[in-house]
């Protein structure tokens, strides 16, 4: 599987139980493929899992290292949640 969107997309199934059993492991490992691959919202994913604490020990620095990250490979195209965030990165539109 090496599609970045799909793999964040399982992840989404997993976290939400959308159609499987709910499993926030199996959710945190599919993010974290997608991340370490490029995919912008599986690395703010990661990043919600380490700020929360869920199934990975609380880390409000590795948290933020994986939401820059996002924003930095997003730039463009950030939801409202994320710009709550980043808004303060520059970048070139």
């Amino acid at each position: 599987m090496g599609d970045t969107l799909a793999m964040c997309n399982v992840g989404n199934c997993y976290r939400y139980g959308t159609g499987v059993e709910k499993d926030e492991k199996k959710a945190f490992e599919y993010y974290k493929k997608s991340a370490e691959i490029g995919h912008a919202d599986g690395m703010y994913s990661v990043g919600e899992f380490y700020q929360q604490g869920i199934v990975v020990e609380k880390n409000v620095d590795i948290a933020f290292e994986w939401y820059l990250k996002s924003a930095i490979t997003e730039q463009n195209d950030t939801t409202e949640e994320k710009n709550k965030y980043f808004h303060w990165i520059p970048y070139d539109v």
